[in-house]
């Protein structure tokens, strides 16, 4: 959405002739919408990547207790307490 305003109103500053810094300050916009984007990016995915580590790590966990357990979430094997069937 920012970055099509920003499209617009650099169209309108060269369109109908503005001054010469209207491109400068376009590029400066750009640069500064890239930059925040980038670094809203970069916090995701350092957030989504923590979240990831700690289900990995859960499920091993949960493997290391009851492989019977880990074996019927994981693959769907029927189990119950303590038999198979």
């Amino acid at each position: 959405m920012a970055f099509c305003g920003v499209m617009r109103s650099a169209y309108y500053t060269l369109q109908w002739g503005g001054r010469s810094t209207g491109f400068i300050e376009w590029v400066a916009e750009m640069i500064k919408w890239l930059m925040s984007d980038l670094v809203d990016a970069e916090h995701l995915l350092s957030e989504r990547l923590n979240e990831l580590k700690s289900e990995v790590r859960k499920g091993l966990n949960y493997a290391d207790e009851d492989p019977v357990g880990f074996m019927h979430r994981l693959f769907g094997v029927p189990y119950f307490g303590g038999r198979m069937f």
